[in-house]
């Protein structure tokens, strides 16, 4: 039919391939043991709204939610009504998600030419990433708004390559109108609508009537978003957000982006490090430029660790969030008092550092050096495969979406608070990028120091979950210690989560100040006792209820006296094994 563009061969996996995929992320998640009746991260506040719309069948925000949360509420309140209220049961949803999120990966990278076991591979890359895992284990938004994305890039493919028009016309039409849907769960999940859909519509335009079609769905997609953001602005204690903020310190941003750069490079690491095993055909100056690189590097961080200068040099880069708050670095602790045990030493993050740092250069030296992109796109590479989705093709398929993602989030950047969990949105687009030029370029198969990369990546973030919630359960028996003691829960400081916990049970929101409905909600002074500077809390200000008498931390702390309470012990699977939490009380 005139306009139909051709379909890449498809290496046809069967259907059990991708649910495989799906299966062993569930297993890996569920292995760490995640359960803790407690928030982890913000979900707190998302439970209770999910807990409060199965019990009214009505959204009731509590002023910490910036995100819509949208089909996600719903959702997780049908578990809740089923097998009734727990935390736990509030996050198998996620878990659920989860799993369809890697077997559409899966399709996905298939649908683009990528070799079955190489498909199985991003998609396990992608599941099992230190950024999946514990977030597959919350009701975080993320995997929900990740899983919006997929969908949206599968009905966009599955429209790109339709036989006939009317096909086409139709998975685009069903992609734009999901995806208005389902990015209310949260709201970068748009761009799928607002840039993939019309992205697809452009590439369909040899096709009769596809670009209306596009505009058409464009339009509407527009109006359906204004519409519900119109009414999230009206929503009582709902926390509006501003994409424009004014940067501060921006002569600091290009460090700071050069070290958001690394950090993605390091959750991309298991698939750059294939690009270590055909170094070899490397010739000349290339090679000669490339040692010296990694010897310069090498001596670089030695000096700086000898001196004790290496701070902030070496992995995560001051990304926290997750990665950071892994056992990696202890500056990225902000959910409790106190400073978290460190599992990986300086010397072991520097050696992984210059790893990352060292495969990066050599991945654009063989892009750059080698012309093999340029070769690619003229189809004369001699690695080439013809059942491998264009390069031109995905290139323009994929590029306007993870500009516009990007600039998302650069407002978050420039004022550096930037959670390396963003990159969840990106980390398909990597694989995908990744996986084609490799297949492409090299070999047609991943290498197995791949496999193994993956394999230790995925055993560290297994065992850092696990520890995560190791840490949570002891908190929660720290906290039933003092409520059986008589000690009310408006007395302890048990950090954010339990802290958010109690506040909106007590008083029914946070203390939020970009609440605007109602206009009377935030009190711009709420009393609070006189602490130290290092036993205040940043979240206290959100917490006017809580006026603390006994406090969870991580370790005893000076400006605290200690209490008649012993320290709640307990194991972790990364070292130190064997760890505690103390409960101090205000001195007198």
């Amino acid at each position: 039919m005139p306009g139909t563009r051709e379909a890449p061969s498809i290496d046809s996996p069967p259907w059990w391939s991708g649910f495989l995929c799906g299966c062993v992320v569930v297993l890996a998640v569920l292995s760490a043991h995640p359960f803790a009746e407690m928030g982890f991260i913000d979900d707190w506040s998302y439970i209770k709204t999910a807990q409060e719309y199965a019990r009214t069948g009505h959204f009731v925000y509590n002023g910490w939610a910036t995100a819509m949360l949208g089909w996600q509420v719903p959702w997780s309140a049908l578990f809740i009504r089923v097998f009734g209220f727990s935390f736990t049961v509030a996050r198998l949803s996620t878990l659920v998600s989860a799993f369809f999120t890697v077997w559409l990966f899966h399709s996905i990278l298939t649908r683009c030419g990528i070799h079955r076991r190489n498909a199985a591979f991003g998609a396990l890359m992608l599941g099992l990433s230190p950024v999946f895992i514990p977030m597959a284990a919350s009701l975080m938004t993320d995997i929900n708004g990740l899983f919006i994305i997929l969908l949206c890039m599968y009905m966009c493919l599955r429209a790109l390559y339709a036989r006939t028009d009317r096909a086409a016309f139709c998975w685009l039409a069903f992609a734009a109108l999901v995806n208005v849907a389902g990015g209310t769960v949260r709201q970068n999940s748009w761009l799928g609508a607002l840039v993939l859909v019309p992205t697809t519509a452009w590439m369909m335009r040899s096709r009769r009537g596809a670009l209306f079609v596009g505009i058409a769905t464009w339009c509407l997609s527009g109006l359906g978003i204004y519409a519900c953001w119109r009414w999230w602005q009206q929503q009582p204690y709902s926390v509006p957000e501003s994409v424009f903020a004014k940067p501060v310190a921006l002569g600091y941003f290009p460090g700071y982006a050069i070290k958001i750069a690394l950090c993605f490079g390091l959750l991309l690491f298991p698939l750059l490090a294939a690009w270590f095993v055909p170094i070899g055909r490397f010739r000349g100056r290339i090679r000669a430029g490339l040692i010296a690189f990694a010897a310069f590097t090498t001596a670089w961080m030695i000096v700086r660790y000898k001196r004790g200068l290496l701070d902030g040099a070496e992995l995560p880069w001051g990304i926290g969030d997750l990665v950071g708050a892994q056992g990696i670095d202890p500056r990225t602790n902000w959910l409790m008092l106190g400073t978290l045990p460190v599992s990986l030493t300086t010397g072991i993050r520097a050696v992984i550092s210059l790893c990352v740092i060292v495969s990066l250069v050599v991945f654009f030296a063989d892009l750059l050096a080698n012309r093999r992109l340029s070769e690619s796109l003229h189809n004369d590479s001699p690695h080439n495969e013809a059942n491998l989705l264009a390069w031109n093709d995905l290139v323009t398929f994929i590029a306007p979406f993870s500009l516009a993602y990007v600039c998302l989030l650069l407002p978050r950047a420039f004022h550096f608070y930037f959670y390396d969990r963003y990159f969840l949105g990106l980390i398909p687009i990597g694989i995908l990028l990744l996986l084609n030029l490799y297949q492409r370029n090299v070999r047609s198969q991943v290498s197995l120091l791949s496999y193994t990369v993956l394999a230790i990546f995925a055993t560290y973030s297994i065992a850092a979950t696990h520890d995560w919630f190791a840490l949570n359960r002891a908190r929660i028996i720290a906290t039933n210690t003092l409520a059986a003691d008589g000690v009310p829960a408006i007395h302890i400081q048990g950090g954010m989560e339990i802290n958010g916990w109690t506040e909106i049970n007590t008083h029914g929101f946070v203390n939020e100040k970009r609440v605007v409905n109602p206009s009377n909600a935030y009190r711009s002074n709420p009393p609070k006792p006189k602490l130290p500077p290092a036993c205040s809390f940043w979240f206290d200000s959100f917490t006017p209820e809580i006026s603390p008498r006994y406090f969870l931390v991580l370790n005893p702390l000076p400006c605290l006296a200690n209490s008649r309470f012993d320290k709640v012990a307990y194991d972790t699977w990364l070292p130190p094994f064997r760890r505690a939490v103390y409960i101090q009380q205000r001195p007198q």
